[in-house]
């Protein structure tokens, strides 16, 4: 079983380099959505029975959670400039160009 985002995989699988594929990861965006993510992803990884030490960065955040401290938490990563603001997706989906449009 395979835990994380932080690769993709092709079946079949197919390697091949690509120069025109961007790859965008917002991990953290609005406190409402790390909130969120952090609550459901925990307890996905307790259900999943995630070996010892996955995601240990995320109990951090849910034990913050349970304590009351995870708006701290964020507010802390945002001073630190951990969570990044990107208007790319947004322009994007207001573009009124399919992708492959000339």
């Amino acid at each position: 079983m395979y835990f994380g985002n932080h690769e993709s995989r092709s079946i079949p699988h197919i390697a091949a380099r690509s120069d025109n594929i961007h790859v965008y990861h917002y991990p953290i965006r609005s406190y409402a959505q790390f909130e969120r993510k952090v609550v459901q992803g925990h307890r996905a990884m307790l259900k999943a029975a995630a070996p010892a030490g996955t995601g240990w960065h995320w109990l951090e955040y849910y034990q913050a959670w349970e304590s009351g401290r995870l708006p701290q938490v964020y507010q802390e990563m945002a001073s630190q400039n951990r969570i990044f603001q990107d208007g790319t997706m947004s322009r994007l989906f207001r573009s009124p160009h399919k992708p492959g449009d000339s």
